[in-house]
């Protein structure tokens, strides 16, 4: 379950989000994440500014779903769109929901694994 003020109903998250449609991450930005030393080696660092800037919470790397939506736990993810040559648009890149370290998962029983409860 998120800690922290992680928690939202989907009318605040439709507000927040319909609030940036039509801008930059950079405009977004109000966090000041890109202009981070380091920034554009992070690769999260789309995902951070969402997080920080229209979510409103500090970087956070738990291994478990990143906020709560009307009581229902949600994982937080953010790729570039790019457009599809037949229309329309496409994610830019492949993205991994959650990683799966072998070594971490062997000794956890599947339907209470950090894995199943981020994916579920």
């Amino acid at each position: 379950m998120a800690k922290g003020n992680h928690s939202f109903t989907e009318q605040d998250i439709r507000s927040r989000f319909g609030a940036i449609v039509g801008h930059t991450v950079a405009e977004v930005d109000t966090a000041g994440v890109l202009a981070a030393s380091g920034a554009s080696r992070n690769k999260g660092r789309i995902g951070a500014v969402i997080e920080q800037s229209v979510l409103g919470y500090p970087a956070d790397s738990d291994r478990r779903p990143d906020i709560v939506i009307d009581g229902q736990p949600w994982e937080v993810k953010a790729t570039g769109l790019v457009e599809a040559a037949r229309g329309g648009w496409r994610a830019k890149e492949p993205m991994s929901i959650t990683a799966v370290a072998p070594e971490g998962i062997v000794a956890e029983s599947f339907t209470t694994s950090a894995f199943w409860h981020k994916a579920a």
